[in-house]
């Protein structure tokens, strides 16, 4: 016999003993001193019960007809959610962990489970409901906050059955603080096991059998006034003592042929809509169902009118809805009221055993899909490398760090060891790597910053690095300009970066970068020089920094050597502290006819944070003849007119991008091209 058939053997004795006692259980509360027991929960704290039932319902219902919307999870939405790039790994490299839930196995964690990044393994029947496992589950759900990650809880077990019962009774203890200050949202994984491994159940989920449902009755609404739950001082423990209690109490779910000509049963749909009759059509015998719409069934406005409807003449409240899911929940949560209430096992299509969908579980694989292997993973990832600070600017730098098995990235900052780390830096990255980059932006020029790095795999367990730290580059460091390098031996171009060093004194960590790649570092001996030419490079702007500019590296002298076809070429650096935001120029030439092959301006945007427009006037400085938008922070924009034009003076004016009353520095040569002779000058600034 299964799993979920054993409890069911004795059901129908046990519904007779409760019928017999109910008119005892009913008075007790006022034979015990005054009407409550000092160790029982009196009816204001019942009604607390059934506002945070009530809570979970409205928080998650979705308008449907089956009522069953809001509170499942399919499969497939939640390989989605583990995989999010579809490579097949769940929560691996890649994969967005933003999403990633709180999964529970509620079967019986000792046989192992089936969904990959479990996080907790517990048998419903003996410790879902109790203090260590709510404890667990919350310090997950903890875990997950912290990380920036979903907090959502997701139920699941073989069938789907025992799952919807479990997330009833979390539902209430969400509400009610006990996952947390924000309650996280609780659903059931759809179908259990099968729906990972197939995405469907062994019966058709959409049959329907269409008849009339039973006028609604006036009861009482029931109260277990017994039970022992003073020790708790917090709604959410005494929600979770009462959760606990109906967990040991509803069952797996029962089959309808056990139900259907019972006096003992009262049948409630949950549907909203859709009328209903659960008649044996095997047996001829019929058994009529009140209806309760799921999002009515515990609404606390009034005096719980809809839940009084349930006729409790018969011992017990049998729910059903399109599936099991909901009716699970249903019966858990009127279980906790009060109410001895059960569920169909495999809900409507079920009740009518003739349509040829009679599922037996005694006769399938109880332990379908089991991995028993299967663990929960609590070890944090490993930092394998780092963090370092690098690619240094004035106001920018990378945090590089590598860990042992993919995680999310994200930094702290602060200009003190130890703390505190009160820098704005960039929101974690949840995307999940085993490289990480994180990059500052918006510092302070020459300033220590000193930062740990918070790095979470996909189950959210965390590491702290250890403290790192990095100077940002001085405001006094030396910045020596080309606005282009061309060295590419094709078109007869042939580029060196001359630095030389005119007086006593080696000057230490120069470096050299064209197009924002690092080409070289390295120190200048006194008197000593660097020829520095890289074969077939284009690009721009090769930047020469100087660290500690005007004190130690004013004796530099840099230039850059072109040599193209017949013709030389040598034009000396570019001082970025003599930047404007204005250059002019005599004349601009562009007249192929003449001999005149190329004329290009060269801007090159100094900046680290700003984009930059430029306008430029050539003869008319009323109106630009071209304008240029966007250019990028280190970035350089070479361009031509796009017609022939001979003409001058010419003003170059910068500014910022969208913002022409802003004015922005930049740095401006012209490039030109006659017959087999090449030409570079800057612009003179005006401003």
């Amino acid at each position: 016999m299964s799993k979920e058939r054993k409890f069911q053997i004795s059901r129908t004795a046990i519904a007779l003993i409760v019928a017999l006692l109910l008119g005892v259980a009913v008075m007790l509360p006022a034979l015990i001193l005054g009407g409550k027991d000092a160790q029982a929960i009196d009816a204001s704290e019942w009604a607390t019960v059934a506002q945070y039932l009530d809570a979970y319902i409205d928080a998650q219902y979705s308008a449907t007809d089956d009522g069953e919307a809001g509170f499942l999870l399919t499969a497939a939405a939640l390989k989605t959610r583990l995989d999010s790039n579809n490579d097949g790994t769940y929560l691996g490299e890649g994969d967005d962990a933003a999403n990633a839930p709180v999964i529970v196995d509620v079967l019986n964690g000792a046989f192992g489970g089936i969904v990959p990044k479990t996080s907790v393994m517990t048998s419903w029947s003996t410790t879902a409901g109790d203090a260590a496992t709510i404890d667990e589950i919350a310090a997950w759900v903890a875990k997950h906050e912290s990380a920036g990650f979903s907090t959502d809880i997701v139920n699941y077990c073989l069938t789907g059955h025992t799952e919807s019962v479990v997330t009833g009774a979390y539902g209430a203890i969400s509400q009610a603080g006990g996952f947390g200050s924000t309650p996280p949202t609780v659903v059931d994984l759809k179908w259990g096991r099968y729906g990972w491994d197939t995405g469907t159940h062994p019966y058709s989920s959409t049959k329907n059998i269409t008849a009339n449902i039973d006028a609604a009755v006036t009861s009482a609404l029931p109260t277990n006034a017994l039970l022992d739950c003073s020790a708790e001082t917090t709604d959410a423990g005494m929600v979770r003592c009462v959760a606990s209690d109906a967990l040991s109490k509803v069952g797996y779910g029962i089959q309808p042929w056990d139900v259907a000509d019972d006096g003992l049963y009262q049948p409630v749909d949950l549907r909203s809509s859709i009328a209903s009759t659960m008649s044996d059509q095997t047996t001829a015998d019929t058994a009529y169902a009140q209806q309760v719409p799921l999002q009515n069934l515990f609404d606390a406005t009034g005096t719980y009118a809809e839940l009084k409807k349930i006729d409790t003449a018969p011992a017990t409240v049998f729910f059903t809805n399109r599936t099991q899911h909901t009716a699970g929940i249903a019966a858990v949560g009127a279980t906790m009221l009060g109410y001895d209430a059960v569920f169909a096992s495999w809900g409507l299509p079920q009740w009518n055993n003739t349509i040829g969908e009679k599922y037996d579980p005694a006769t399938d694989a109880m332990n379908y899909g089991l991995d028993a292997s299967l663990t929960i993973d609590t070890t944090p990832p490993g930092i394998t490398a780092g963090p370092l600070g690098q690619n240094v600017t004035k106001t920018t730098a990378d945090v590089t760090w590598t860990t042992d098995e993919p995680a999310t990235s994200k930094i702290v900052l602060g200009t003190s060891s130890g703390g505190p780390y009160n820098v704005t830096v960039p929101a974690q990255d949840t995307i999940l790597h085993g490289s990480h980059t994180v990059s500052a932006t918006g510092l302070s020029a020459g300033t220590t910053y000193y930062g740990k790095v918070y790095t979470y795999d996909g189950m959210a367990n965390e590491t702290v690095g250890s403290e790192f730290s990095f100077t940002t580059v001085s405001i006094t460091d030396r910045y020596l300009y080309l606005p282009w390098y061309d060295s590419i031996a094709a078109s007869g171009l042939r580029s060196w970066i001359n630095i030389s060093n005119l007086e006593a004194g080696t000057v230490s960590g120069v470096e050299v970068k064209v197009g924002g790649e690092v080409k070289w570092t390295g120190d200048i001996a006194s008197n000593g020089q660097e020829n520095l030419q890289y074969a077939d490079l284009m690009g721009g702007p090769a930047v020469v920094r100087i660290p500690n500019g005007l004190t130690s590296g004013d004796t530099l002298v840099v230039s850059e050597r072109t040599l193209y076809k017949a013709s030389f070429n040598e034009n000396l650096a570019f001082d970025n502290a003599n930047a404007s935001s204005e250059y002019g120029f005599p004349w601009y030439d562009n007249n192929a006819a003449s001999g005149m092959l190329g004329d290009w301006f060269a801007i090159v945007n100094p900046s680290d944070v700003d984009t930059i427009d430029v306008k430029v006037f050539i003869n008319d400085m009323g109106t630009p003849a071209i304008t240029r938008t966007g250019i990028a922070p280190g970035a350089v924009d070479a361009f031509q007119m796009s017609t022939m034009t001979v003409n001058g003076p010419v003003k170059v004016v910068a500014y910022a991008t969208g913002d022409p009353g802003t004015p922005k520095d930049v740095i401006c040569s012209q490039r030109v091209i006659y017959w087999d002779s090449f030409n570079e000058v800057f612009g003179l600034p005006l401003v």
